[in-house]
């Protein structure tokens, strides 16, 4: 139902939505998704240098990724920094999502954390 610029969602079997529906309150469809995201820890090799986090970022948000948390610095150099990021995807093939990083990034490792194997 909508009223005063809110939705207000109520189960089809609900005796409130039912009173509401006969007393002809104004409705709007809701349907919700059967997608189901998967989730991957992305372990990403980091040239050294002003910028780059923000260029991987904005690469992911490009790839339609939605990320849920970064670790820096789990292991350093002069030329490189190892970054670990979980993030949410619409791809369900790891290789893929793979190929799709690696054009621009050296991708390490990736690892499904929806797999109970997590390989």
């Amino acid at each position: 139902f909508y009223k005063d610029s809110k939705a207000i969602i109520h189960h089809k079997l609900c005796k409130k939505a039912y009173a509401k529906i006969v007393s002809g309150e104004p409705m709007i469809f809701v349907g919700w998704s059967g997608e189901k995201l998967s989730r991957y820890r992305l372990t990403i090799s980091l040239q050294n240098k002003k910028g780059i986090l923000a260029e991987l970022l904005a690469r992911l948000s490009d790839l339609n990724l939605n990320v849920i948390s970064i670790e820096l610095g789990i292991h350093s150099s002069e030329q490189a920094e190892y970054c670990q990021i979980d993030v949410e995807s619409h791809e369900n093939k790891k290789s893929h999502l793979a190929a799709k990083i690696s054009q621009k990034f050296k991708l390490i490792e990736i690892i499904s954390l929806d797999d109970a194997y997590n390989k």
